[in-house]
């Protein structure tokens, strides 16, 4: 079941239609008569794994930090910069 609530009685009733969303009621918010908001219940993301295998060109065991020759020229002079300053 549906339930329609002005915003101005959600804020009243939110621990009331938090716990409704929680037993799988849906809520709806409204606004001047106009849906604007829906309650769902928070759900944990799930984490994909190996997403991004095969997309990385090396492995990052493989990459040489001291060469900034892959490096575009603004953070070959980030580096660059803080390696004066380490100095």
């Amino acid at each position: 079941m549906v339930k329609f609530v002005a915003l101005t009685e959600a804020k009243a009733q939110l621990s009331e239609l938090i716990d409704r969303t929680l037993e799988g009621e849906e809520v709806i918010i409204t606004r001047h008569g106009k849906p604007v908001v829906k309650l769902v219940p928070y759900e944990k993301p799930k984490l994909v794994y190996g997403l991004l295998e095969g997309k990385l060109s090396k492995d990052w065991a493989e990459i040489n930090f001291d060469d900034s020759s892959h490096m575009d020229e603004s953070w070959a002079a980030w580096r660059q910069k803080i390696e004066r300053l380490g100095n």
